[in-house]
């Protein structure tokens, strides 16, 4: 995995190297479309998560893939002495939006979060979370289709999880 050597400041070698690491995880695909973006940014990295479905060859012709987007949501990874990542993001909204026909029928939605944060401290050791706090402080869903309309509201929610390696207190 990337290291701490990363960082001090973060630099487009530094952000060469995260991202083939993180392309070992999630394949090249997402870095390719520019669906997630890595930029050195003072002593971290912004990872910048986004989709537009219209950057995907073999969606072409298939309805939602066509369609879909997620606005661009940041991320920033900063390397610690340690080996460990911090990450921290937010707050800032998420939205998802769609057109596609279902059935033979046009039907758009959105997806909204409101103020989404999160915090926390990856482990290479643990292949995960030491800790992770991430929460919204609110979502609406709208959907409108030729049989329904739905329209659904959410108040603030969030989570919070810690782990430790086997034989680690």
């Amino acid at each position: 995995g990337a290291g701490p050597a990363l960082a001090e400041p973060a630099t487009a070698e530094g952000a060469r190297e995260l991202t083939k690491t993180l392309q070992s995880y999630v394949g090249p695909v997402p870095f390719e479309k520019g669906f997630i973006t890595i930029a050195p940014k003072d002593d971290g990295y912004d990872v910048t998560l986004s989709f537009d479905g219209s950057k995907l060859d073999d969606a072409k012709g298939k309805g939602v893939g066509e369609v879909a987007r997620i606005n661009p949501y940041v991320i920033r990874l900063t390397p610690q002495a340690d080996g460990r990542w911090a990450i921290k993001s937010g707050p800032a909204p998420i939205a998802v939006a769609w057109s596609r026909v279902w059935k033979e029928a046009p039907e758009t939605g959105s997806l909204n979060f409101a103020g989404c944060a999160s915090q926390g401290m990856y482990s290479p050791k643990l292949l995960g979370f030491e800790t992770l706090t991430a929460g919204c402080d609110g979502a609406t869903v709208a959907v409108r289709s030729h049989d329904a309309d739905v329209d659904m509201t959410s108040g603030k929610f969030g989570f919070e999880s810690s782990s430790t390696a086997d034989g680690q207190d």
